[in-house]
């Protein structure tokens, strides 16, 4: 009925939410978190906003202070969680069945934490000994707009920025100012704030995790420390040290406390996983380096980067470490496993619930869309 996804750490039900789904839900993640405060968004339709409200209900049964954030979008929650020093964060979307939960650095659970509320959405719970109370927090949104005024950059901006949600574009734009001339970069973030693609007719279509690069390059350059997601190129690593800094790197859902000091810089440092920052970051380097999209985008080093899941019929922790003769495969810290060859690399992350992911990073997308079917054949075929 309902399953935990480590990859995007939520709670879902295939069949849609109902009130009493949305009760459960709170009231497990209460459980699970057992203090504190939680913050409570969903998008912006009655159902959403009904669950959102069951969802208080729950986290306050369990003891937990709930504050109601209102109509909102993952992005902004993620923002809001660690900038009001919340324990989590709960987003609700009806449409699609899920109650996605954040740490309280902004970024997915650890993978304990959310098995542990999947365990108490099946338990029958007592309540706690003392109510948790309810707050109306919905002005908390004006935060999120003024720190992404504080970073948009001063002078016009010749771009489009565009989004299916009509929220996340009245907001980026009323943020940035446009031009209505030329126009020649089109920016696309999604409809949950997270991801964000570029556009002009030199480049054509460059995806996220490129324009993370791209702002990396510029942090490390310019003698800062960055955190990015595990997957992110690793051409930033060497960069990294180039110029004497970390490129710290955080899980997506860590067995342990091994990337904490990825996660304290990643609760600060909103371009690497909110694409309305990203977008103004960008719009900030081209104006301070007084360069055209397609000019920044020539200094990153070719590499592409390709990403999959796939079931796996057995637990992954029967791939034992295994060499060969042209590439070698193991155990990859807390994140699964690594497959290295010539070519590029692949890792392969557990998601449970008989999942993996495959990343692949290569010098071009063909290269690294066959890693990915070379490395599931392989992964298929080990001796069980």
């Amino acid at each position: 009925m309902y399953s935990y996804c480590s990859d995007a750490a939520f709670i879902k039900r295939a069949q849609g939410l109902t009130a009493l789904d949305c009760a459960k839900a709170g009231e497990a993640v209460g459980a699970a978190i057992g203090r504190g405060r939680v913050g409570v968004a969903c998008r912006n339709d009655e159902h959403s906003k009904a669950c959102a409200d069951a969802v208080c209900a729950g986290l306050r049964v369990s003891g937990v202070n709930a504050w109601s954030i209102g109509a909102s979008f993952e992005a902004q929650l993620s923002f809001l969680v660690p900038f009001s020093s919340l324990n989590a964060g709960v987003f609700v979307c009806a449409g699609e069945g899920t109650v996605s939960i954040f740490g309280e650095n902004g970024l997915s659970v650890s993978a304990a934490l959310g098995r542990r509320a999947e365990d108490f959405m099946q338990a029958e719970l007592s309540p706690a000994p003392s109510c948790g109370r309810l707050f109306d927090m919905s002005a908390i949104s004006m935060l999120y707009r003024d720190e992404l005024m504080r970073c948009v950059p001063y002078g016009v901006t010749d771009c489009a920025v565009l989004s299916s949600d009509s929220a996340v574009s009245a907001l980026i734009n009323d943020c940035m100012r446009t031009s209505s001339n030329g126009r020649a970069l089109t920016l696309r973030i999604n409809r949950r704030g997270t991801s964000l693609s570029a556009y002009t007719e030199e480049t054509g279509v460059v995806p996220f995790v490129k324009l993370i690069a791209l702002c990396g390059m510029y942090e490390l350059e310019s003698g800062r420390d960055i955190s990015v997601p595990y997957d992110a190129p690793a051409f930033l690593d060497e960069l990294a040290r180039s110029y004497g800094r970390t490129a710290y790197r955080y899980l997506s859902a860590p067995s342990d406390g091994s990337d904490n000091v990825a996660r304290r810089l990643a609760a600060r440092q909103f371009w690497s996983r909110d694409a309305l920052f990203t977008a103004a970051k960008l719009a900030c380097i081209l104006e301070e380096k007084n360069m055209t999209f397609p000019e920044l985008y020539s200094l990153l080093p070719p590499f592409f980067v390709y990403s999959t899941t796939a079931a796996l019929a057995l637990p992954p922790d029967y791939l034992d470490e295994f060499e060969g003769e042209s590439f070698s495969f193991g155990r990859d810290g807390a994140n699964g496993f690594v497959l290295v060859e010539k070519r590029g690399k692949t890792h392969i992350s557990p998601l449970g619930d008989g999942r993996v992911r495959l990343t692949a990073q290569s010098l071009d997308e063909e290269t690294a869309r066959e890693l990915c079917a070379e490395a599931m054949e392989f992964i298929s075929s080990r001796p069980k």
